[in-house]
């Protein structure tokens, strides 16, 4: 039974195909043969179908120090598709399993990239990517209608999002300043939230990931922050030597000061602590999180499930005295299991 669902950490990132529409009312228009569709029908389908392949073929090629990146956690997995883009999940494991998933989506962010290079150039593909925390203060939810409350309190629901995501949806202010970021990304540059670019220059430090990152100042995100500029942060994913060079030598005529992953950690941490922002919690592999740590929001969640749980088990108590069939999941909780989720709280706050 139920303990109460874990604070987790997971990883959204999405890649989208730039140039679509521009391809759709121009030459990918056209019918081929005696195909029925146009050809960005067939383009949009072999997207579909062999970017996530790539993904997890490069993702089971990368290497994080000595190890392989399957040896930290899974590859990330399809969560949904909108239009030309699809969106990837994955609950985060460690700092190394975080470098896993990015280095394995940003190979194949560079071979599709490739791949549409030599259909033509018609389209290309551009990434971002941003980190939420679970149960709170975003939420899993699914189309299946629950019983009873005490099922979005389960670990079981939670686990299951982690494995599939793909029939579950993901809401919350992390989620939605996502996608706000999600805008500013190109062909060349790979855009991070404030979160994830915080962790990926603590794991660059710690060498698990290499990386060059960018800033490109603060922009207003419609929602977000109360409308005050949010940092865009970038990792460079342009894949034309000629143009690194190109930027390399244009660099070396400005004013500008390398970007290090020290500077970025401590600017993103800087940023977050001003703007009240909870620090993504995510440990080292082989150690365990440190439940002093968790974020206020999580605490708070766990006080009012204790407070549900209570009420659950008054009510449900209340109804077997009085000779009456309890309504809901709550029914097949029995004392026992109840008083240990109370316990396993109490030890978690």
């Amino acid at each position: 039974m139920s303990e109460g669902p874990g604070y987790r950490l997971r990883l959204f990132l999405s890649v989208d195909l730039a140039g679509s529409t521009a391809f759709k009312n121009g030459a990918g228009g056209q019918l081929k043969d005696n195909d029925p569709f146009p050809l960005w029908v067939g383009s949009i389908r072999q997207f579909y179908r062999e970017f996530p392949l790539l993904v997890r073929q490069h993702f089971e090629r990368v290497s994080v120090g000595s190890r392989s990146a399957t040896d930290y956690g899974p590859c990330p997995e399809v969560w949904k598709s909108i239009g030309d883009e699809l969106l990837f999940c994955a609950r985060l494991l460690s700092h190394e399993h975080l470098a896993g998933c990015i280095g394995g989506f940003l190979a194949a962010l560079d071979s599709y990239g490739k791949i549409l290079d030599a259909s033509g150039k018609h389209m290309d593909v551009k990434g971002a990517g941003w980190v939420a925390a679970f149960p709170a203060a975003n939420v899993t939810v699914t189309s299946t209608e629950l019983p009873s409350t005490t099922d979005y309190l389960a670990e079981d629901l939670e686990n299951e999002a982690d494995k599939t995501p793909r029939g579950f949806d993901f809401l919350g202010r992390d989620i939605d300043s996502g996608f706000r970021v999600a805008r500013h990304a190109t062909s060349d540059r790979f855009i991070a939230s404030i979160e994830l670019a915080w962790l990926l220059s603590e794991a660059h430090r710690n060498r698990f990931v290499g990386c060059n990152f960018g800033y490109h100042g603060r922009h207003i995100l419609k929602g977000v922050l109360k409308e005050r500029p949010y940092p865009i942060i970038s990792l460079d994913t342009e894949r034309s030597t000629s143009r690194r060079d190109v930027r390399s030598y244009e660099q070396a005529l400005l004013p500008t000061v390398s970007l290090d992953s020290t500077k970025i950690r401590d600017f993103c941490g800087a940023f977050m602590k001003d703007e009240g922002i909870e620090l993504p919690v995510l440990n080292r592999d082989g150690e365990s999180l440190d439940q002093s740590s968790l974020p206020g929001s999580y605490r708070k969640f766990l006080l009012s499930a204790k407070e549900t749980l209570r009420e659950n088990a008054e009510r449900d108590k209340a109804e077997r005295e009085a000779g009456e069939e309890p309504d809901g999941i709550a029914t097949e909780l029995p004392d026992d299991v109840i008083e240990l989720a109370k316990n396993q709280i109490n030890k978690i706050l």
